[in-house]
């Protein structure tokens, strides 16, 4: 099943205590079939370059570049189709009385544009943005 993982599915696969069913079901999953949004990567970059120079925020500038590395042929730009659904999907939303970022709008857009499912921990915000939702962390290993 191909899909594209949300940002918050990234950053937690990089932390010391990892959720469990979040592990065991990326544990599971074929390489290929994992995608990410360029707008993961900006929303990454602007957590790294708010960081206070040091340590950590080395580590995870090396991190960043082997993950976009290793994810070089599985990252889905926002093209035109996906930008002006997108922009549809935030003033839906927002007609609606619903207030979500543009950055969810376009990863939302790209996956009904792919029709590929989202992997987030955000199930109920991707469902009303209308995708097809995978909630790892709700799964028991």
């Amino acid at each position: 099943m191909k899909c594209i993982i949300d940002t918050c599915v990234i950053t937690d696969l990089t932390k010391k205590s990892v959720n469990a069913g979040l592990l065991a079901w990326y544990k599971q999953q074929k390489e290929d079939d994992l995608f990410i949004s360029v707008i993961s990567l900006a929303e990454i970059s602007k957590g790294i370059e708010l960081l206070a120079q040091g340590k950590k925020r080395k580590g995870l500038q090396q991190w960043f570049e082997n993950m976009i590395h290793a994810f070089e042929d599985r990252i889905i730009p926002v093209e035109r189709e996906v930008a002006i659904l997108g922009g549809k999907i935030e003033a839906n939303m927002k007609i609606k009385g619903f207030n979500f970022s543009l950055s969810d709008c376009l990863i939302a857009a790209a996956a009904v544009q792919t029709g590929m499912k989202v992997v987030t921990r955000n199930q109920k915000d991707f469902e009303k943005l209308g995708c097809d939702v995978l909630n790892p962390w709700d799964k028991n290993p």
